[in-house]
């Protein structure tokens, strides 16, 4: 198997978790855990499955295995400020009254490791439908305020999930 070729910094747990923590204080928005599962599709190759970790208004947080990471990014190396990755990525929102998929695209910011065999990717959001940006942003609400999603929102989830990719993102 290919190794993740990771900066030195990266390569701890407390060097991890201090890059993890620079990045949150530089963060706009409160992050809400998710602890649901995800899927970033790309085009020429297979889908990749990874672990939703926490969610806000501007981005996502991913978390997966070494050897999705190196198909994800194989040169190992941080997003440079001229190279942003952008990915496609669909989601299923856990709301009480049931799961909500929802698509958008998204640029890789950071990756870092977090342990022998996770990896952490953060994104933040790039391209994502009205009826998909409502539907995070309620969901986000409803984890903060301890609400659930009102029977207007769901008219929103049919337009933001994947099924209908395409139209989502534009």
């Amino acid at each position: 198997m290919e190794q993740l070729a990771m900066p030195a910094l990266a390569t701890t747990r407390s060097a991890s978790t201090s890059l993890t923590d620079a990045y949150e204080k530089q963060r706009a928005y409160p992050r809400v855990p998710v602890k649901t599962d995800g899927t970033i599709i790309r085009p020429a190759a297979s889908s990749l499955s990874v672990r939703i970790h926490d969610l806000s208004p501007d981005g996502i947080q991913v978390r997966c295995s070494r050897e999705t990471a190196v198909a994800l990014r194989p040169s190992g190396r941080q997003p440079g400020k001229d190279e942003l990755p952008m990915v496609t990525m669909t989601i299923v929102l856990p709301y009480r009254s049931g799961e909500v998929p929802v698509a958008f695209e998204a640029v890789m910011r950071y990756l870092c490791v977090a342990d022998r065999d996770e990896v952490i990717f953060g994104f933040s959001f790039a391209r994502v439908a009205p009826a998909a940006r409502a539907l995070i942003e309620r969901y986000i609400d409803a984890e903060i305020c301890g609400d659930d999603m009102p029977p207007s929102l769901s008219a929103l989830a049919a337009q933001a999930g994947p099924s209908r990719r395409q139209g989502a993102l534009q």
